[in-house]
């Protein structure tokens, strides 16, 4: 995905029609300004036929990537859970909130918050909440092929 205004502050344009129409001159997509008879306007440049082809074919194969991924993703959902590794707990029942950046290649990073006494343990002072970080371990979800 293409965030258009992160896209516009990289070009340092406005995030406005204005720098929109700018970006697209930069691109070389649109003409500059032109003025006639019949007042100003800007000229529309089509994609070629082979630009088209091959943004076809990237949507393809990035359907085909998410589909491969959502197929794997409901694989590991299903699968039967391993047992503790190295103290490792399963916390996977647990709410968490993704901090993975928006473009990040794996959703692998995500912090909750619960209340110690959850934990079976006794709290005589301090916060009574649990801060928690979750780290998955993405080697164990993809096996090498």
């Amino acid at each position: 995905e293409v965030d258009v205004r992160e896209t516009l502050s990289a070009l340092s344009l406005n995030k406005s029609q204005d720098g929109a129409c700018q970006a697209l001159i930069k691109l070389g997509r649109w003409s500059e300004v032109k003025k006639s008879s019949r007042g100003s306007h800007n000229l529309y440049e089509p994609w070629s036929s082979d630009v088209l082809d091959c943004a076809r074919s990237l949507r393809q194969l990035e359907n085909q990537r998410r589909e491969k991924l959502y197929e794997t993703c409901s694989q590991v959902k299903n699968a039967e859970r391993k047992p503790e590794v190295d103290g490792r707990k399963d916390l996977t029942a647990l709410p968490a909130i993704c901090i993975d950046a928006k473009r990040a290649s794996f959703r692998d990073d995500a912090i909750g918050l619960r209340r110690r006494a959850s934990t079976g343990r006794k709290v005589k002072k301090g916060s009574k909440w649990e801060l928690l970080f979750h780290i998955a371990d993405v080697s164990d979800i993809y096996a090498p092929e």
